[in-house]
């Protein structure tokens, strides 16, 4: 199995501006006591929630004011001011950077527990499979934070890299047709020849095309 590192997440407590203007910011876990929160039903963390603290594990029975059974409900609750919530940093990453909700207790969040994205790695990768990494890996780094944690990447077998052409490459006027390259050239059977045809065709259309 091949794993690439994709992410880190981040388990985070947050709240809206507006609920925190009533309510005093939680400074440690145990003040969560005293706070409304929105829990989970059906969800392992439930209403025990989990902290870091002096090198050991800090439970915490918060109270629920509100029990969803989605992180979508959970985060909309918190943005309503509805209480603290417990969710994923990248979940709720657009509405930290608007200002709709704040994150709390920093100092106390577990460990960022790192996403992998693993896949079958003997023999020759699959074209289908190698588009979807090219296409997703990426995405995911910069959704979940590693947009600049991925070095260069070599080419892999069967998949050309493309480069720029060179400043004193010249591009020819016409390519030249079967009847006038070198007999030598012209040994193959009819399915090459169609495909040198092609080929000349498909280039010759591609010198039209304005340049992206």
């Amino acid at each position: 199995m091949i794993s690439t590192r994709i992410g880190l997440l981040r388990e985070v407590v947050c709240a809206s501006p507006a609920y925190l203007k009533k309510r005093e910011a939680p400074g440690t876990p145990d003040d969560l006591l005293s706070h409304d929160c929105v829990t989970y039903e059906r969800y392992a963390v439930g209403s025990n929630w989990e902290f870091p603290s002096r090198g050991r594990s800090l439970k915490v029975e918060v109270p629920s004011r509100l029990v969803v059974d989605s992180v979508e409900a959970a985060v909309v609750a918190a943005a309503e001011a509805a209480g603290i919530a417990r969710v994923a940093s990248y979940q709720i990453e657009e509405l930290v950077k608007s200002g709709s909700l704040v994150m709390l207790l920093e100092a106390f969040e577990p460990l960022p527990a790192p996403v992998n994205l693993m896949y079958a790695g003997q023999g020759q990768i699959p074209l289908k499979l190698r588009a979807f990494i090219d296409f997703a890996v990426p995405r995911l780094r910069e959704r979940l934070g590693l947009a600049h944690a991925a070095g260069p990447r070599t080419p892999h077998a069967g998949v050309q890299r493309r480069h720029k052409k060179p400043e004193s490459f010249q591009q020819p006027s016409r390519l030249p047709s079967v009847s006038e390259r070198s007999p030598q050239s012209r040994r193959c059977c009819t399915p090459c020849r169609i495909a040198v045809e092609n080929a000349a065709s498909v280039c010759g259309s591609a010198r039209t095309m304005p340049e992206a």
